[in-house]
């Protein structure tokens, strides 16, 4: 019987098919391996300039661990190229990492470094972590000029709001103008206003209260009125006494009753005379009130 052509010549033999199916099953493992092989640990041992050449020629998940070590080395040397990575490195993960390692370093280098992503950084996460980094740095001279202008120009008002945090929450003094800026500025958004007001109350800086207490009894925004309020009777400084006085006359109810509270916290049997006598000015349920707290302040 004649073998067909395609037995004969198109078709590999049978012990030649096996072998290749054999070399493609081997051939595949490899291919894997070599696109998604899994990433070698760095050595335990390695000094700082090795930790930076990483930086270069390590993987992302190298690169990633190189500038944690260097954070928790506190490497000074490493700033500038662990700053590059944080700006410009191709993976997220190594980027976060080499953040975080800046705010580690806590240098006013570092911060300097911190303040610029913050503000330039396109992505809006990016931005926020940078700034919870430098919320962890001591550095008010290299931070303060740089959180400002994000305060003031963000586009983003998370980001905006999370700036006036961070002037709050380190008490940089040297910020007090941007917040009061801000207060008191028509332009600026509501949310940012009080925000901006909040931080300046927790300073516990006279100049700062001095702010507050002006919007709590000459500011245009009801809602400003209120948030100023709630935040001196919460918490009312001695100084406290006077602008409190004249809150007591404000027609909107809620002002009016927290300058009650704030009153009666402060302690001060003078009050009883202001509360009386604003009592005598108004006909609705505070005047009730008013008389109440005179009278515990009386006693």
């Amino acid at each position: 019987m004649k073998t067909s052509t395609w037995q004969s010549e198109g078709a590999p033999r049978r012990g030649h098919l096996k072998y290749l199916l054999l070399c493609a099953a081997c051939a595949i493992p490899c291919a894997c391996a070599s696109l998604g092989g899994q990433s070698h640990a760095l050595p335990k041992e390695m000094t700082d300039q090795e930790l930076v050449n990483t930086l270069d020629s390590g993987d992302a998940r190298q690169r990633a661990e190189a500038c944690a070590r260097l954070g928790d080395n506190k490497s000074t040397l490493a700033i500038q190229r662990v700053g590059e990575a944080a700006e410009k490195d191709a993976s997220q993960s190594t980027r976060e990492s080499c953040i975080d390692a800046l705010a580690k370093i806590g240098t006013p280098a570092s911060a300097t470094v911190l303040g610029r992503i913050a503000k330039d950084e396109q992505d809006e996460e990016m931005r926020i972590r940078a700034l919870d980094a430098l919320d962890k740095v001591d550095a008010e001279e290299a931070s303060v000029p740089t959180v400002t202008q994000i305060l003031k120009n963000d586009k983003s008002l998370r980001v905006r709001k999370r700036a006036a945090e961070i002037i709050g929450e380190k008490k940089w003094k040297s910020g007090i103008p941007a917040l009061s800026e801000l207060v008191k500025s028509n332009d600026a958004p509501l949310e940012l206003r009080t925000e901006s007001l909040t931080q300046l109350f927790k300073m516990g800086d006279a100049s700062a209260n001095e702010v507050v207490f002006q919007t709590m009894t000459r500011s245009d925004s009801v809602d400003l009125r209120r948030k100023a309020a709630e935040l001196v009777a919460d918490h009312p400084p001695a100084s406290a006494f006077k602008p409190l006085n004249q809150a007591l006359s404000d027609q909107d109810e809620q002002v009016a009753t927290s300058a009650i509270e704030g009153l009666v916290k402060l302690k001060d049997p003078s009050a009883a005379t202001a509360l009386r006598q604003a009592a005598q000015q108004r006909t609705d349920k505070l005047a009730d009130k008013m008389n109440e707290a005179a009278d515990k302040l009386s006693k």
